[in-house]
This record gives C-alpha cells, sequence and structure tokens, in this order.
C-alpha cells in the first residue's frame, strides 16, 4: 500500500515512502489502490491491464469513480521500503461531480427595471420608483442529463408594496414558473462551480390595490425568460452556498382590474435584476 498520498488537481512532484517501488496505481474512491499497467488515460475513460491473481485483466474505469493515478518512480529502495525517491500524481476525478439533483433555495433582492408612464405626474413617478427595490425569492430542482448539464423546473417570486396614507396602497407580486436548462463549470481546486441557466415560462402579475378606499384587483400575464449566473462554492459533503444573479424580461400587454379589461395603451414591463444567496443540496 501506498502511504501519504494526497489528491491534488494538477500535476506534481513529491516525495513518498512506500514498500512498492516503481509500479503504477489507481486509486478508488474507497481508498484502496490497484496496481496497474499499460496504463492510457482517455477524455473519460481510463483503460488499464490489471494484474488480479496472475491472470491479467484489462479493465475500463471511469474518471469520475477514481480519486487519482499515481505514477510511482523510486530511485533508492532498502529491504523493499523506499526511503527516498520521487512520483507523480494527477487527479482523475472530482467528488462534486458525482451527482444526479441539484436542489436550490434562494433568498434576496429584486429591483424591477422598467420605466413609469411618460405621461405621468412628477408625483406617480416618485411613487412608482420606490416600489422598484423588493424582495425575490427562488426555489429550482434540476435534474443532470450530463456531467455539467440539467434541466428541471423553477419557481421565482418577487413582491414589493407603497402606500400614501388614506389615498392609495399597492401589493405587487410577479412570479414565474418555468422549464429551466443549467449548465456548470467546476472551480479550481474542487471548491465549487460557476453555473449559469436560462428558463421559459409564463409570467403572472397580481397587484392588491387600493384607491380611495376602493380595492382593486391588478391581474396579467405574459411569456417570460428568466436568465441566471452565479458561484457554488462547497461548504460541506453535499451543501453549496450560492451568490446568484438573475434576469427576468417580460411584457404584459393586457391588464385586468377586478376581471375587467384595463385598456392599457403602453405594455407593463416585468423586466427585474435580482441578486440572491442560496442554500444548495448536491445529491
Amino acid at each position: 500500500m501506498l502511504n501519504n498520498v494526497k489528491e491534488i488537481n494538477r500535476v506534481e512532484q513529491f516525495k513518498i515512502a512506500s514498500r512498492n517501488s516503481g509500479r503504477k496505481y489507481l486509486i478508488k474512491q474507497d481508498g484502496s489502490f490497484i496496481e496497474a499497467t499499460n496504463l492510457i488515460v482517455g477524455d473519460d475513460v481510463i483503460s488499464h491491464n490489471v494484474e488480479i491473481n496472475r491472470m491479467v485483466q484489462k479493465l475500463e474505469t471511469k474518471k469520475r469513480d477514481l480519486v487519482g493515478i499515481t505514477f510511482i518512480d523510486y530511485s533508492r529502495v532498502e529491504d523493499r521500503v523506499v526511503t527516498g525517491g520521487q512520483g507523480y500524481i494527477y487527479s482523475a476525478s472530482t467528488e462534486e461531480r458525482k451527482f444526479n439533483t441539484i436542489v436550490d433555495f434562494s433568498l434576496g433582492a429584486g429591483y424591477l427595471l422598467g420605466r413609469p408612464p411618460k405621461n405621468a405626474s412628477a408625483e406617480l413617478k416618485k411613487y412608482l420608483n420606490e416600489m422598484r427595490l423588493g424582495f425575490a425569492y427562488e426555489a429550482k430542482v434540476t435534474f443532470m442529463i450530463s456531467e455539467f448539464t440539467g434541466i428541471g423546473p423553477m419557481f421565482n417570486g418577487y413582491s414589493t408594496s407603497n402606500s400614501i396614507y388614506n389615498f392609495a396602497e399597492d401589493n405587487v407580486s410577479v412570479r414565474f414558473l418555468g422549464l429551466n436548462i443549467a449548465g456548470m463549470s467546476p472551480l479550481s481546486g474542487n471548491s465549487g462551480f460557476v453555473n449559469y441557466g436560462m428558463a421559459l415560462g409564463p409570467v403572472f402579475f397580481l397587484n392588491e390595490a387600493k384607491a380611495m378606499s376602493q380595492n382593486l384587483r391588478v391581474t396579467g400575464q405574459t411569456l417570460g425568460i428568466y436568465m441566471s449566473l452565479g458561484f457554488d462554492f462547497k461548504l460541506s459533503g453535499n451543501l453549496y452556498l450560492g451568490m446568484q444573479t438573475g434576469l427576468l424580461a417580460g411584457n404584459i400587454r393586457n391588464l385586468k382590474i377586478n376581471g375587467r379589461d384595463a385598456g392599457i395603451e403602453d405594455p407593463e414591463s416585468v423586466h427585474r435584476f435580482d441578486g440572491k444567496i442560496s442554500l444548495k443540496f448536491y445529491f
């Protein structure tokens, strides 16, 4: 067996003591070692001949099933114990690639990007601008269809409000339900991932409003696109901390007030930028 072998992410020279000299090994995830000859490293499969009970068998091993490939080349052996020498280790896999599903819960802030109506008064523009910043939240499940690509449902929500005492009140919520296509790229040192995604689905707008003590329910919907970019940093085990940005794009061309067509001239923009912190579970 080899001692003091540690996983690294690049080819590196190191010193080690071992009872086996001048041999090649595959280090498996369970910590065991397989002696190998004629080692060939391909894009995804490691093909090698392994001597088992004096019989040579050709095995093919996925890189993700290994911790590393060690090349031992010792120059000094005393009593079958290596007291000095050099070797090389190449990391053939990373722990975080062994997952099938990602569950994501996010909280943060959202900022509406749409402009107030051109003919609005200065007071109304000020009132609407005060509603731009709101509370954003998201839940998402991603099923991996390849090593770094996944697909799954996502729910994204946003809420904001404003009021003028005894005159006006607005409680706005925007909800997006879409099918998300996600991709990711690993960060160096097995520390996490860069993630990105795009989702398409319906956007639902609701404003529970009051005007001069009259209750108004304003509704509308449209087709929207949600794009995201972020980083996931490994905390422990399958738990990751995410820092996420997102952009929702969509315009509502027809609004209803208490179930009746509002007859708006300009589309109601639901364009929004999000910044969120998320907890992610990689299963």
